[in-house]
């Protein structure tokens, strides 16, 4: 390895330990949560839509097993609406998106690949550091911009009713 290649690693260590690590961290780890989440609620739709209609077969009429399918119909429809307001696939998609954009530019810096071609170091360490930045101000600008748009939906104040 080139004394230069070395020199960029070296930029791109303490940059991403002293700047990005934690973030990419972040990210890497929110997405695993998001993940999880969304595929334990995708499953338990799944088994509890299966069991409310296997447990109709059993039903002659208004009994305790009308009631509990019933009540297992309204979990159903809970836990899919929770899981459409949280967005839990999009923000699991989004985090490990951009988890592996952030490693991938530093590849890409380290090599002086894809946008660093022919770039001297000083300038492709401002691209890299500027690139991964956006990354990360792009996915703040979104959550902030979710975040406005559901504080807007909100039930009239009295005020407002009158």
């Amino acid at each position: 390895m080139n004394n230069l290649k070395l020199q960029r690693i070296k930029l791109a260590d303490e940059y991403w330990m002293s700047d990005l690590k934690d973030q990419q961290g972040w990210y890497s780890k929110k997405s695993m949560t998001a993940k999880k989440q969304y595929r334990f609620i995708g499953v338990l739709i799944i088994f509890l839509s299966a069991v409310v209609s296997f447990i109709q077969l059993f039903s002659p009429g208004p009994n305790p097993i009308a009631i509990v399918t019933t009540l297992m119909g309204l979990v159903i429809i809970l836990l899919k609406n929770i899981e459409g307001v949280y967005m839990l696939d999009e923000t699991w998609l989004s985090y490990r998106s951009i988890s592996e954009n952030m490693k991938r530019e530093r590849r890409l810096f380290i090599n002086l690949a894809g946008n660093y071609k022919d770039m001297d170091d000083s300038n492709a360490y401002l691209r890299f550091v500027e690139v991964t930045e956006n990354l990360i101000k792009k996915e703040h600008e979104t959550w902030v911009s979710e975040f406005e748009q559901s504080a807007e939906i909100k039930p009239p104040t009295i005020q407002e009713r009158k």
